[in-house]
């Protein structure tokens, strides 16, 4: 064999050799390629054991929500008085109250020796405008009676009263001076309803403002209600939180923002998963030399003990 050949003999068989793996790659069908992944353990809790056994073998059938609605206020309770479970069908009701509105006849009212008593119609409420005043008690509603009845309740009364604008109810009224039922015709309609309760000046330079809930209108409502009386010439200031039961943070933090210098602290929330988040006061709010007072009681929480602490910490 030549020196020329021996040089290019080791050439042409790598040549050979990859045409060859070329053509294999090319004139063969591609074989997808799988991945076998680990099976995975699924936990279960112990209610989930439950209900599913039920499922399976209880001799009829089982309505697992009604169990699960059932339990879950049971289960929270014993957490705290503030962590509760408002059920899909109460949760309209809850948005209306932090909204401001809701569509009903315009009254509120309380339970009042086993009849519906009116506290006060709203002004200019649906209610108000059919005739009905304060004291009133209402016996039927549409021809049924819901005084003296053991299973008619708040939630329950303020379904039959509720209902959707332009929507016709016949209320049978008792009124102290009249010995008869009276009915009253109500059209319902879209009644708003202040959560500033009052306003206005208690002496010369002393302003009072009652709030009876941080809603969706209430810092709204809280500034309207800061200028008029500072346009009374208000020195200082009561506010009234007694029976406040609370409602939207973000609110809270911006009407108590109104009092606070820049970088005080208003709040901050932290969970045990959850990074501590600092609210802050930004400097901006139009009320920060004015002396301040708040009114709470055992009734008051949530966010009025929220404004409450806030104020007190930057005393």
């Amino acid at each position: 064999m030549n020196t020329q050949t021996k040089i290019w003999l080791p050439v042409i068989i790598a040549i050979a050799v990859l045409l060859g793996y070329g053509l294999h790659k090319f004139t063969t069908t591609p074989q997808e390629k799988f991945t076998i992944l680990p099976q995975r353990q699924v936990s279960y809790g112990k209610l989930d054991g439950v209900l599913e056994r039920l499922g399976d073998s209880y001799y009829k059938a089982v309505d697992k929500d009604s169990i699960e609605e059932a339990l879950i206020p049971e289960m929270l309770k014993n957490l705290d008085p503030h962590t509760v479970y408002i059920p899909a069908k109460q949760m309209k009701s809850v948005r209306e109250d932090m909204q401001g509105h809701f569509s009903g006849i315009g009254v509120q009212f309380i339970e009042y020796e086993d009849t519906v008593m009116v506290v006060r119609p709203i002004p200019d409420g649906p209610s108000q405008r059919a005739g009905i005043v304060a004291g009133d008690r209402i016996v039927t509603v549409d021809g049924d009676t819901i005084a003296g009845r053991e299973d008619i309740h708040t939630d329950s009364i303020m379904r039959l009263l509720k209902g959707k604008a332009g929507s016709r109810v016949v209320l049978g009224i008792r009124r102290a001076s009249a010995d008869t039922l009276r009915n009253f015709e109500v059209t319902r309609g879209n009644v708003q309803v202040a959560t500033v309760d009052i306003a206005y000046m208690l002496s010369g330079k002393t302003g009072y403002i009652k709030i009876n809930q941080f809603g969706q209108q209430t810092y709204n409502e809280f500034l309207k209600a800061l200028k008029a009386l500072k346009k009374q010439n208000m020195e200082r200031l009561l506010i009234d939180l007694r029976g406040n039961v609370g409602g939207l943070l973000n609110v809270c933090v911006a009407m108590v923002n109104e009092f606070l210098q820049k970088g005080e602290l208003i709040v901050y929330t932290e969970g045990l998963h959850s990074m501590r988040v600092d609210k802050r006061a930004n400097g901006k709010g139009g009320f920060k030399k004015i002396p301040l007072v708040v009114l709470i009681d055992s009734y008051s929480a949530s966010a009025s003990e929220i404004f409450a602490g806030a104020i007190q910490d930057h005393d």
